[in-house]
């Protein structure tokens, strides 16, 4: 098939073929790797490796994804990095607004 071909769905709406493999397992994996990547790259570049200059995940998300970027966004991919040992996290004592930091 020729690149920018299109394919009509049932509902009569035209999607461009290319769309439609977004959601591949390996693609997936690839771009939750470039985030994991990108995360570690900014708290390094904001020398954030300790708790006193641990940086909160609203940043993080805004800088990994834009201005419109939620937490949501970005937990799966930084709570895996804590699992991995990469970062840690520092909690207010009821849970809130978590701050992260490269382990060293």
């Amino acid at each position: 098939m020729e690149s920018g071909a299109k394919t009509i769905k049932a509902s009569g709406l035209v999607t461009p073929v290319d769309d439609l493999n977004k959601g591949s397992s390996s693609q997936l994996e690839s771009e939750k790797k470039s985030n994991d990547i990108l995360i570690i790259e900014f708290l390094t570049v904001k020398n954030a490796i300790s708790e006193d200059n641990a940086i909160k995940t609203r940043i993080i998300s805004h800088a990994i994804f834009g201005k419109g970027a939620t937490r949501k966004m970005i937990n799966p991919t930084i709570y895996a990095l804590q699992k991995k040992g990469k970062v840690t996290k520092i909690a207010n004592e009821n849970g809130g607004n978590p701050r992260w930091y490269l382990i060293q």
